[in-house]
């Protein structure tokens, strides 16, 4: 095998489409929204992913039959490496038959 390379957390939820994270999410199982792990060490190993430091911020919060996940990400810019670019993102996780 040439590249052993595990995808990081920022590759995975930066580079990848939704339909590339929702077949990830069946492939491990991850069914239910309130499965959905609360913090990013578990979603890391759930996920098979490396930990690459530049998330900054991660929150869960699950209610109304939705896990509503907070990560923000700080990268570094090309520009003015000095001041790190800030990414915001949040997602709704909901349950479904193939997966969330």
């Amino acid at each position: 095998m040439l590249n052993d390379k595990l995808m990081t957390l920022t590759e995975f939820f930066l580079q990848q489409s939704l339909k590339d994270m929702r077949a990830k999410f069946k492939e491990v199982g991850l069914i239910k929204y309130n499965d959905f792990p609360e913090n990013l060490k578990k979603l890391c190993s759930l996920l098979g992913l490396e930990d690459d430091k530049k998330c900054t911020h991660y929150f869960t919060i699950k209610r109304w039959s939705t896990a509503e996940v907070y990560m923000h990400f700080s990268l570094p810019n090309p520009a003015q490496p000095c001041k790190p670019m800030d990414l915001e993102l949040e997602f709704y996780v909901k349950s479904a038959k193939a997966g969330c």
